[in-house]
């Protein structure tokens, strides 16, 4: 995951003008930390609780293959800002 956490300030920056680079680049970072770091494993615990260690694995895998799939699609619909003016 390490090899990751330099690509993410530019692609977050990158997305903004200039002028609302830092706040846009900061809010974006905690929203995903919200949604990435904090509901997953929520979301683990309460299948674990619900469907037992036996089986458990099976259901977070895929909550984890969906929210790969979702970050997938997220950069892959997000405009390149090569060549476009944004500040």
């Amino acid at each position: 995951m390490a090899i990751y956490y330099g690509a993410i300030p530019a692609f977050y920056t990158e997305n903004f003008p200039t002028r609302y680079r830092a706040s846009g680049a900061s809010a974006a970072y905690q929203i995903s930390q919200v949604y990435g770091g904090d509901l997953i494993p929520i979301m683990a615990g309460l299948i674990l609780k619900s469907v037992g260690i036996k089986h458990a694995f099976i259901y977070i895998g895929l909550l984890v293959m969906v929210y790969a799939l979702a970050a997938i699609w997220a950069i892959l619909a997000t405009p390149d800002t090569k060549g476009i003016d944004i500040a």
